[in-house]
């Protein structure tokens, strides 16, 4: 991609307070880990709904005083809602920290404010300052937490589409199209925007990396979906071209460049906890584990297809779990193919059971450059064990088949034939 000059200065611009303070050593010792520190995750607060803004506000103030708690983007399309959000959150734990999703982006709200989305961001990063919240990477009691900017592109999706006259074209669906904008006239859902958006990345992860990390935990995250392995189907969805905004390639690279034990995402308020496997070029496999902790919007939460409200906000680590690894004698990275065989947790009630396809997994299902890892779960270094969402656990035991472009009946029933 060739930016414009405009684009380029937009970019340094927006970075001019975003670059990493943090110089650590490229050979970090062994992790010292502060015991009584967990890490908590969530995404799409939608704290505009007034029932999830009083749930925010009624967090212990005393609870999370040790801990970190990790937002995968979405809180409110309005600043003043942001900031109360996140100044309370702020109030409750340790660390916050921070990255944008695609409703915090909207403009509808701050028209003639700023000249385009990027602008909206280059303000909540400032916001961000003032409350003490992070949007850099840091390493907190012995663990990297790294955000990722990234945006959705159309061409992420690469699998068959369902073809009916009631589907509504993804860039008709939403708000996404109308209410965010980006510089030089780059257009939302395009590739040029998702890599100018993924660039801003470049300055906060440059020298970062598998190295610098060493032996201690790593975990990265972000608003939009690295890989679409972690979205049901488009026959389960009632928006079949959700794929086609909800994630992006280009964080996908990066997610596979930094190597982190967990990656927190959001977006699709699909609860998730799954593991995929990245074999790499000297014939070893990497493994990264992979969870979505949305509250959701109040409708949703009722269905718990979200993982249940009472869940959240989610535990992914807890330094109290068992005792700090050993130094490592070899390659610091072979830490982070640690897994444990979990059973499959397919629920012969739920929906997703009633597919005909029940073939088992048994090497995983190929999937480009990575694959789905049946019943392998990133638990060591502090990581909790592997949780029970209704589709990930669906995929332990049940093979993914795209080009199956037979609905569901729940999505059926949408989209009478005829």
């Amino acid at each position: 991609l060739s930016l414009s000059l405009s684009v380029r200065l937009s970019v340094c611009l927006i970075f001019s307070n975003f670059s990493c303070s943090l110089n650590p050593s490229p050979t970090s010792p062994a992790p010292f880990f502060e015991q009584g520190m967990r890490v908590f995750a969530i995404s799409d607060l939608h704290t505009d709904f007034p029932e999830n803004l009083e749930w925010v506000q009624k967090l212990s103030n005393q609870s999370y005083k040790e801990d970190v708690l990790i937002v995968a983007g979405d809180v409110s399309d309005r600043l003043s809602t942001l900031e109360l959000t996140l100044h309370t959150l702020a109030r409750s734990f340790r660390a916050v920290f921070f990255c944008p999703g695609n409703h915090d982006l909207w403009l509808h709200a701050d028209r003639g404010r700023f000249r385009h989305s990027l602008d909206k961001w280059r303000w909540m990063q400032d916001m961000c300052t003032r409350l003490g919240v992070h949007t850099r990477p840091a390493c907190v009691a012995g663990v990297w937490v790294v955000p990722l900017l990234s945006f959705h592109h159309l061409s992420f999706d690469t699998e068959p589409d369902i073809v009916h006259p009631l589907i509504v074209p993804a860039t008709k669906w939403g708000r996404d199209y109308t209410s965010i904008t980006f510089p030089d006239g780059l257009q939302c859902g395009s590739e040029e925007a998702a890599q100018l958006v993924d660039r801003l990345n470049d300055e906060l992860d440059s020298d970062l990396g598998p190295a610098t990390f060493g032996a201690a935990p790593v975990i990265t995250f972000s608003h939009f979906l690295p890989f679409q392995e972690l979205l049901p189907e488009k026959r389960y969805l009632f928006f079949p071209n959700l794929p086609k905004m909800a994630g992006s390639t280009f964080l996908g690279n990066r997610v596979q460049r930094l190597r982190p034990h967990l990656h927190i995402f959001g977006h699709t308020h699909i609860g998730w906890d799954m593991t995929l496997e990245f074999p790499q070029g000297d014939g070893s496999v990497h493994h990264t584990r992979f969870i979505q902790a949305p509250l959701a919007y109040p409708r949703e939460q009722q269905t718990k297809m979200n993982g249940g409200v009472e869940r959240m906000p989610f535990c992914v680590f807890d330094t109290q779990r068992q005792p700090p690894p050993p130094a490592e004698t070899g390659d610091a990275t072979a830490a982070r193919d640690r897994g444990s065989d979990a059973p499959a947790k397919t629920d012969p009630s739920d929906p997703a059971s009633l597919v005909k396809d029940k073939a088992r997994l048994s090497e995983g299902l190929e999937a480009g450059s990575h694959r789905i890892a049946k019943g392998c779960c990133v638990d060591g270094h502090g990581f909790v064990p592997q949780q029970s969402f209704h589709w990930s656990d669906h995929y332990q035991g049940n093979s993914r088949d795209p080009h199956n472009l037979e609905m569901a009946p729940w999505v059926a029933s949408r989209y009478p034939k005829g």
